[in-house]
Formats: structure tokens, sequence, C-alpha cells
């Protein structure tokens, strides 16, 4: 397969951003060096960005794409995802992920900030929607999440937007006394 014709199967994909196992994995034909040529090629001629080294990106590549790109696995949450939803009205420009290492990246002047929870908890799929290229925390567990990693700093803005059944069960799922009471304390006001 020629390098034009990788980038256009690269363009018809619906992602915007690639790491470099993702391209070997729809090239399973083209060795890594053949590959890394190409990539080279199509990055001078200005056809495809990189971004960050091993990640490859498609001009007016999505930033939440490449936020989950970037360290892997990881899902946008935090006060990314709650701004969005309303919870809380403090606007900040960065892009919040959960991951297994706490990082701030910035890529295009743009900050990606990951915050480190267990793996397990990672692994708990609970309120994580999957997109198409990238994961995202519902609000409810944007919400657990916050008060997962910042139990002392906590203000939330707008706490009827969420759904505080499904607060309380995603909590539960992360199997923490603490978090768990000082969830039920936030919603419902109990000691």
């Amino acid at each position: 397969m020629s390098s034009r014709n990788m980038l256009v199967e690269l363009y018809k994909d619906s992602r915007t951003v690639f790491t470099m196992q993702n391209i070997q994995m729809k090239f399973p034909d083209r060795d890594t060096n053949s590959l890394r040529q190409s990539l080279f090629y199509a990055k001078r001629q200005g056809l495809i960005l990189n971004p960050r080294s091993g990640i490859y990106a498609k001009p007016g590549y999505d930033e939440k794409e490449l936020a989950c790109a970037i360290f892997w696995p990881s899902y946008l949450s935090l006060n990314y995802v709650l701004a969005k939803a309303g919870v809380i009205y403090q606007f900040d420009s960065s892009i919040q992920c959960v991951s297994y290492l706490s990082r701030v990246v910035t890529v295009d002047s743009k900050n990606y900030e990951y915050r480190r929870i267990k793996p397990e908890l990672i692994a708990n799929c609970m309120g994580i929607i999957q997109k198409n290229g990238y994961a995202i925390a519902t609000p409810e567990r944007a919400f657990v999440d916050s008060v997962y990693l910042n139990p002392q700093s906590l203000y939330f803005d707008r706490m009827d937007i969420l759904n505080r059944e499904s607060v309380m069960e995603i909590a539960e799922s992360f199997e923490k006394n603490s978090l768990i009471k000082k969830i039920s304390e936030i919603c419902y006001g109990r000691k």
C-alpha cells in the first residue's frame, strides 16, 4: 500500500487522532519503519500532524480524542465534564482527565491535566461513556471522581442536575466507605 493510499484510509476513518499502535493495527501488512516513513513524509507535506511523539492527527483534530490518546487508559472527567454539564460555573480552559498517573501536558498551547486514581477504578466502567476515539465520564461519575480526588476542597453550583441515585451507585462501586459517607453528606445532608 502506498503512502497516499494509507493517508486516504486514515482520512476515511471517523477518528481524528491516532496512536502509532492504532496505525499499526489498521495496516498490519506494513512494517513499522515503512509506516513511520510514510507518516514522516505526510507530516512534512502538512497532510498529517504530529502533536506529540507517537501520536498523529488530522488537521482540525478533536482535542478530546487527543486527551485520551496522550495517556492510555484515561477518560475525560472532573471539572471539564462538570462545567460542560453545568454542575460548576468556574471556567477552566484545560481539559481534565483521570488516568493512571498525574501530569500536566501542553500541546498546541492547550493544557491537558491528568489526575491519578487506582487502576481498578479506571477499569470500573460505571458512568463512563465510550465515544468514537475517546471515553468521557457522565456528570455523575465526574462528580464522584472529584470527591474521590479532592475530598477537602469541594464546591458545586448546581447539584440538582445530577441523578443522586446514580451518584450513590457509582460511589458504592468504588468500595471506599469514607467516599460513600462524604457523598451521602453532600447529596442528602446525612452525616
